[in-house]
C-alpha cells in the first residue's frame, strides 16, 4: 500500500466534497442566482465530479500492485491533480474577470 497515493486520493475526495458544498451554498437565500453564480455552480459541479473520480482512481491504485515504478505514478498523479486545480482556478478567475453583457461580477 502506497501512503502517498492514499493521501493524494484522500485530498482529492475532500476537495470534491468542498466544491460540492461550495456549489450548494451559492446564491441568495431565496434561491436566485446571478449570471456569475450560475457559471460557478456548473464549474464547481464539473470539477467536483472530476476530482472525486480522480480520488477514486488513486484509491484503486493504492491497493493494486503497480506495474510501473511508484515514483513515476506518484509524480504523474500529482501533476494531473495540480493541473486540475490550476485549470479550476484559471477558469473561475476568467469568468469573474470577463462578465457577460457588462453586468459585472
Amino acid at each position: 500500500m502506497n501512503t502517498r497515493l492514499l493521501f493524494l486520493g484522500l485530498l482529492s475526495v475532500i476537495m470534491a466534497l468542498y466544491l460540492k458544498i461550495q456549489a450548494d451554498g451559492l446564491g441568495f437565500p431565496d434561491g436566485q442566482l446571478t449570471g456569475l453564480e450560475r457559471v460557478q455552480v456548473t464549474l464547481n459541479y464539473v470539477f467536483s465530479i472530476l476530482t472525486g473520480l480522480f480520488g477514486l482512481v488513486l484509491f484503486y491504485l493504492t491497493w493494486r500492485p503497480l506495474k510501473l515504478k511508484e515514483t513515476i505514478v506518484i509524480k504523474a498523479a500529482t501533476a494531473i491533480y495540480m493541473t486540475l486545480i490550476l485549470a479550476f482556478i484559471a477558469l473561475n478567475n476568467w469568468y469573474e474577470v470577463t462578465p457577460d453583457n457588462g453586468l459585472g461580477g
